[in-house]
């Protein structure tokens, strides 16, 4: 019998195809809109408007948010890997993926090898009533800090408000504020530099006796605790941080993921980040911050804009 060799032929491409199918679904899986997207790679949310970055796993972003490859405002672009879940990008290199960033001075933290209290565990301060709320207080090195984050409801201001808007979320991390409001300045503090009106020990909305930390205060904590390094898994609470982000809270700074908010009424990272404001300004439109992360063990330090950035607000003693 005959064997018609044009129908063998097209068999045996059919079976090629479907053998090529089979191997590549492994990799790759068919979008809602029909797309073919690799399932083990990373992509970034990027949001244009706040010059933020959010890695996903998804095949599309939350309104607002445009799918990439990369987030435009590391520099050089950092891509990501497979194994990388983290809901915000950030660099080490200037303009790193964090909000509102200009700028970045990662690194630039004066570090020791000397740890303060890194043998005594936590010292306890003294007890402070401020508002409706009494706020514990701990002593790390020459400094003494309040224990949690400022909920402090600023009488006749809209620019302090709850993550999400949602009262639950101010008693567990405290309010998030711009930075005028913060520092208790007028708003055209926004948009020059207020150096002038800025005090060296700058109460605030903080309680008397207290202040702003500087970003020299901050620097040294990062001392006092061993370098911004490994800052953060130190200062971290030892729970509240999602994807087992926790610390060890060596010293009873108790940090919490706060989370941020943006002047236009956004709220992201809740769970994973938490970003705490200095007193000092950078330029004209931003102010030196600090950020930890639920996937590292350092403290990083940037700036960021004073209008339309809402971070939380730490204390310290005079």
């Amino acid at each position: 019998m005959k064997t018609n060799s044009r129908f063998l032929l097209a068999a045996s491409l059919g079976l090629a195809l479907v053998f090529t199918f089979s191997c590549s679904s492994n990799d790759e899986q068919i979008s809602p809109t029909g797309e073919t997207t690799n399932s083990t790679a990373t992509k970034y949310c990027v949001y244009g408007e706040m010059r933020t970055c959010h890695s996903t796993s998804q095949l599309s972003c939350p309104a607002g948010g445009e799918l990439s490859d990369f987030c435009p405002y590391d520099s050089p672009p950092v891509m990501p890997s497979s194994s990388s879940s983290s809901p915000v990008a950030r660099s080490s290199s200037s303009s790193g993926g964090n909000p509102g960033v200009s700028s970045s001075s990662r690194g630039n933290v004066v570090t020791s090898s000397s740890v303060g209290n890194s043998s005594g565990g936590v010292v306890p301060g003294p007890s402070v009533s401020y508002g409706s709320e009494t706020y514990q207080t701990v002593v790390i090195g020459t400094q003494t800090w309040v224990a949690r984050n400022l909920n402090y409801d600023v009488p006749g201001n809209d620019t302090d408000v709850c993550y999400d808007n949602d009262p639950a979320n101010c008693a567990q991390y405290g309010r998030l504020y711009d930075w005028v409001t913060a520092m208790k300045l007028p708003t055209s503090c926004n948009a020059r530099i207020c150096a002038d009106l800025v005090q060296p020990k700058h109460q605030g909305i903080c309680p008397n006796g207290w202040h702003i930390p500087s970003d020299a205060d901050w620097n040294v904590l990062m001392t006092a605790v061993g370098g911004f390094e490994t800052a953060g898994k130190y200062l971290k609470a030892t729970n509240g941080w999602n994807s087992g982000g926790n610390g060890e809270d060596k010293f009873g700074f108790a940090a919490l993921p706060g989370g941020y908010g943006y002047s236009g009424g956004y709220f992201h990272d809740v769970g994973y980040h938490g970003y705490w404001w200095s007193a000092t300004e950078f330029d004209a439109d931003d102010a030196y911050s600090r950020h930890m992360y639920y996937d590292g063990e350092d403290v990083s330090r940037y700036d960021n804009g004073k209008y339309y950035n809402l971070f939380s607000v730490r204390c310290l003693q005079d």
